[in-house]
């Protein structure tokens, strides 16, 4: 089962991508200081837990990297919008897969 942070479909563009390419997105609630992970597969290919602490300058990660952003250098999660149906970047599929197959987040 998939627990929804805060309800909502967190990173719903980006777990609508992985979903159309076969793959699935996992979160795991809870762990030290609160909030949880979570686990993407694609294939044969499994992501490292990617933590998420609901903090305004929590660093942000590749999951927020696959949004558009105003911010010309984002460096924190509030960088990117809020909003959990925002537009992918042009090349998130292929940053997607890089980060699962390859661990490059760039």
């Amino acid at each position: 089962m998939i627990l929804e942070p805060r309800g909502k479909r967190a990173y719903g563009q980006a777990r609508n991508l992985l979903e159309s390419m076969g793959g699935s997105a996992k979160w795991l609630k809870g762990g030290y200081g609160g909030g949880g992970s979570w686990v993407l597969k694609l294939g044969t290919y499994t992501s490292p837990p990617v933590r998420l602490v609901r903090v305004a300058d929590a660093p942000h990660g590749p999951l927020d990297k696959l949004y558009k952003t105003d911010h010309p250098n984002p460096q924190r999660v509030m960088d990117y919008p809020d909003d959990v149906d925002a537009e992918l970047v042009d090349d998130a599929p292929e940053r997607l897969v890089a980060w699962l197959v390859k661990g490059e987040e760039d």
